[in-house]
């Protein structure tokens, strides 16, 4: 899943998307630095390299007092920053290969797509959430629908409705990955890339 960081893809991921995905994985896989979060998101989009470089140092400090035996403190290390460079590569990547195939490529039109397709309506016009919509009723008995080749949830005009299992591993490989490049530990990274698929199952 490559991250495009140009075009209407890249504008669909407001900053508000990614929060909500990143504190749904928060809570999930670091539910201690709940508290912290919103303050640690706003410093992040306000200097992305500046905070992962500090959360790098972080890890860099963990690994150096464990190699040394050191007990003159605990090094805190916060993995907000971590989460929210995943989640925004990752959004970023699913709103580029929605926008391949949506009818409508506007930014404003991959934006509401993307929310559709993650069940996260954005802010109705007077600011306040969006309620999600009714499932649509059961169809009435008949014939089986075909199945189709891709077995993508899709409307009638072809659009995506919801993520595929592929497109979910896909994401758990790419965001533990990232999470390794990053610096993170093994487990750390695992527990992150579960965290973000399980928020995005819903």
């Amino acid at each position: 899943m490559g991250k495009d960081t140009t075009g209407p893809a890249a504008g669909a991921v407001d900053e508000e998307l990614i929060r909500e995905v990143a504190r749904d994985v928060i809570e999930r896989a670091a539910p201690g630095e709940l508290a912290v979060f919103r303050r640690r998101s706003r410093a992040y989009f306000r200097d992305p390299d500046g905070e992962l470089k500090a959360a790098r140092r972080s890890l860099d400090g963990k690994a150096r007092d464990e190699l040394l035996g050191s007990g003159a403190g605990e090094v805190i290390v916060v993995v907000a920053p971590f989460v929210l460079a995943i989640v925004q590569g990752v959004l970023t990547s699913l709103a580029q290969d929605l926008a391949a195939s949506a009818v409508d490529r506007s930014q404003e039109a991959v934006r509401r797509l993307l929310r559709r397709v993650l069940r996260r309506p954005g802010p109705t016009a007077d600011g306040t959430p969006a309620v999600a919509p009714e499932p649509p009723p059961a169809p009435a008995p008949g014939p089986a629908p075909e199945e189709s080749s891709g077995g993508v949830d899709a409307d009638p005009a072809g659009e995506q409705q919801a993520l595929t299992e592929e497109q979910l591993r896909a994401i758990h490989r790419t965001a533990r990955a990232t999470a390794l490049d990053h610096g993170l530990p093994e487990d750390r990274a695992r527990s992150v890339a579960d965290a973000l698929v399980d928020a995005l199952r819903g």
